[in-house]
């Protein structure tokens, strides 16, 4: 059921990171780089700032490319949106600058990190799963590689990191993947990131 650890690391060992896992996300190196990324990939003016507003954009994207999508998904993915960014500090009529973007994605980790501990669903699971009802995917739990480009190409990201994001997932390579196995491995991407070791020089 949880998602898999990252390099070998007993559940043992996750939940004993749970605590330091606490720790502040933002002093460790990859996951920075990671975020300035993924921040400079969804701020699309390129004015260095954020708003929830913009977030909120993907939903109505996600009604020009499926076609099949009902109003009340798409209202319940605007609400998931909210609630995600918002926890991570976009709140309405605010503008948010990379650093306070790394710092509340960082905050956010603790709450979503205590309720997969104790078998929550997660905001990150919430989101995913409001991404997967309006592509009309609950049927079976699987998801394609084009299926993934379809909810990156709503959120503004690339082909390529829709690829990248579902590779990640994708461990027998047949093409398709549990949904569930997606949302693992993009809530270890944001809120698990590999311990630094290889930085020690």
């Amino acid at each position: 059921m949880g998602g898999k650890t990252s390099k070998g690391q007993s559940s043992g060992d996750k939940e004993g990171k749970t605590n330091e896992a606490l720790q502040d996300l933002t002093k460790n190196k990859k996951w920075v780089q990671q975020m300035e990324e993924y921040f400079d990939a969804v701020d699309l003016n390129k004015n260095g700032y954020l708003t929830v507003e913009e977030i909120l954009q993907w939903s109505d994207n996600m009604k020009e490319l499926c076609s099949q999508i009902t109003q009340e998904e798409c209202e319940n993915l605007k609400k998931c949106l909210k609630d995600f960014y918002g926890a991570a500090g976009l709140l309405p009529g605010k503008q948010v600058t990379k650093e306070e973007f790394l710092e509340g994605v960082s905050h956010l980790s603790e709450a979503e990190l205590e309720k997969k501990k104790l078998g929550e669903e997660t905001l990150m699971e919430s989101l995913c799963n409001a991404f997967y009802k309006a592509m009309d995917l609950n049927d079976d739990g699987k998801i394609t590689v084009n299926e993934v480009k379809t909810i990156m190409k709503a959120c503004n990201m690339t082909e390529e990191k829709a690829e990248k994001w579902f590779n990640l997932a994708d461990k027998n390579k047949n093409g398709v993947v549990e949904t569930h196995e997606l949302t693992n491995a993009e809530f270890e991407s944001w809120f698990c990131p590999e311990p630094e070791e290889d930085n020690i020089e």
